[in-house]
């Protein structure tokens, strides 16, 4: 946001990237103050910049764009000539290339890659090909990320050292893939953003599904222009907001995605930011803490509803979860036992009104759908009835069954009183170890479990796996780093992440931040004295001194 609407009368900036869950954590907290440079924020261990942050003169952060930059092409290989596939311009021979992976203890394991003037073959990995048509089909993928000419570490690079937007849109021109959202402030007072990456340009279709690569119709006629990718400097309302939702307008001659992020996120941060006049770290960092999900409070009242209706249940676990949801507003803290029966009765409920169309595949689809349930009970109620029976259910029928389900697996795992059900119980934010978390007796040293607060579609959001069936609430996915820069004091900025900055599971910064990182504290990075012995500034806690051989 810009300065007119910050308490310092510059501009703030807050980001929390969200990935998938593991230990260690991805992100890794640095601060590099050297000639010409001095550059704080989260970097990932082994890289030489920083992927987020700020350089004592602009700050950015980066969330995902969701756009459809990768297309699956339909190869056919040429009649009685296995070594070719064909094209508009009649067959060619496959590109060739041997890699060989090496194995510690064992044999060299040696693998063809084929590849196509599209990408990669994906049917000698995934399985091979099939017939289908005039002759064997295989599947290559094309992705910008693949091209030889990717250039992003660059981008990186200069990113670092950039002091205005000019410098920082000039290197965003060398970022390749992924597609990201870049927000930018700087201390003069600007703010923006720049969606950055390529994003193919298709002759036919949109990517969704798998295409015919031998006629040239659905190929890529190139990228985006750069310049015409979406993108806003100093806007009018002082205001950005990015939360994995649609980035351009329908008027956009360019086609991005058939799918965004639910606006849930979006509309609350919107929210919240009205609410305050001026803004300061501390209230963005409670914005980055908030738990209130707009699509239980968009779904609750229908599902109550139906719920509610002449075949009430009049006592049991049921009334008595009714009657903890009817005063429900929605806030899905870990300590509350409604976020806990809500959850899970929309988790039955998705199962319920889709499950019996999808079949086997309901497994790949099943998620916590909030528009698209919406949709069904408001307007295209087909989808409730269950085609397996003879008879035809209605949604109330369904939404009634659903909570009678779900009430009967949370009385099996929590006990039959709705009153002391915890959301935090079941809502467990899971970091686990790659390698420890295989080996038996030693996953519990390098795991880190924590109860956490939040949803999917909440702003601290803590996306669940509702289709494995032993913990469908445990948090796979969310913000590991949040960071809020203030572009009047940058050396005040805020800084968590999620585990420790150690990778040694015997460390005692192993897991050290993991209580602050759940419980919305933060850390701060200032500029530390010139020497060990410095007085003022700073005080380092920890001091690793590295000496060149």
């Amino acid at each position: 946001m810009s300065g007119r609407h910050s308490a310092s009368g510059k501009p703030i900036l807050a980001n929390d990237p969200h990935l998938g869950f593991r230990a260690p954590n991805i992100w890794y907290l640095a601060r590099i103050d050297a000639p010409g440079l001095n550059v704080a924020g989260a970097t990932v261990p082994g890289m030489p910049f920083h992927i987020f942050g700020h350089n004592g003169r602009i700050a950015w952060g980066v969330t995902s764009a969701g756009t459809d930059t990768e297309d699956l092409f339909a190869e056919r290989v040429a009649e009685n000539d296995p070594g070719r596939y064909l094209t508009p311009g009649g067959s060619k021979p496959f590109v060739l290339r041997d890699e060989v992976i090496r194995v510690r203890g064992g044999a060299d394991v040696r693998l063809r890659v084929r590849e196509t003037r599209h990408g990669p073959v994906l049917s000698d990995v995934i399985g091979g090909g099939r017939k289908a048509g005039e002759g064997n089909e295989l599947l290559a993928l094309a992705a910008p990320a693949l091209w030889p000419d990717d250039r992003s570490p660059e981008a990186f690079f200069l990113l670092n050292r950039a002091r205005n937007w000019q410098q920082f849109v000039a290197a965003l021109s060398f970022f390749n893939a992924p597609n990201q959202n870049f927000t930018y402030a700087d201390t003069a007072g600007n703010i923006g953003f720049y969606s950055a990456g390529r994003v193919p340009i298709r002759k036919l279709g949109d990517g969704f599904s798998p295409v015919p690569g031998w006629s040239g119709e659905y190929d890529w006629s190139g990228f985006i222009p750069f310049a015409e990718m979406p993108h806003a400097f100093n806007p009018p309302s002082g205001r950005l907001i990015n939360a994995n939702n649609r980035i351009a307008g329908k008027d956009y001659p360019y086609f991005l995605a058939r799918d965004w992020a639910p606006p849930y996120r979006a509309r609350r941060i919107g929210e919240l930011l009205a609410r305050t006049k001026r803004h300061t770290p501390a209230t963005m960092a409670r914005i980055q803490g908030d738990v209130v999900s707009l699509a239980a409070r968009e779904l609750l009242p229908l599902m109550l509803g139906a719920a509610e209706g002449k075949d009430r249940p009049s006592k049991g676990p049921a009334r008595a979860a009714l009657r903890l949801l009817q005063k429900w507003d929605g806030t899905m803290e870990r300590d509350r036992p409604e976020p806990l029966i809500f959850s899970a009765w929309f988790r039955e409920l998705n199962r319920l009104i889709y499950g019996d169309e999808l079949g086997a595949d309901l497994r790949a689809y099943w998620r916590l759908r909030p528009r698209l349930i919406k949709s069904i009970i408001e307007t295209d109620r087909t989808w409730c009835d269950d085609i397996s029976s003879a008879r035809v259910e209605s949604c109330d029928e369904r939404i009634a069954e659903a909570l009678a389900g779900a009430l009967d697996d949370l009385s099996t795992a929590y006990g039959p009183d709705p009153d002391g059900w915890r959301w935090g119980d079941a809502h467990v934010a899971e970091f686990r170890h790659r390698v420890l978390s295989r080996v038996p007796l030693l996953g519990s040293l390098g795991d880190i479990l924590i109860a956490t607060d939040g949803d999917n579609f909440t702003i601290n959001r803590g996306t669940t796996r509702i289709a494995d069936a032993a913990a469908p609430f445990a948090q796979i996915h969310g913000p590991g780093l949040r960071a809020i820069y203030d572009l009047g004091d940058l050396e005040n900025s805020l800084f968590i992440q999620a585990t420790g900055q150690s990778g040694n599971p015997l460390s005692r910064h192993y897991r050290d931040l993991i209580g602050r990182w759940r419980d919305l504290e933060y850390v701060r990075m200032p500029r530390l004295p010139a020497g060990p012995e410095a007085g003022g500034g700073a005080k380092a806690v920890h001091r690793l001194q590295l000496t060149p051989g």
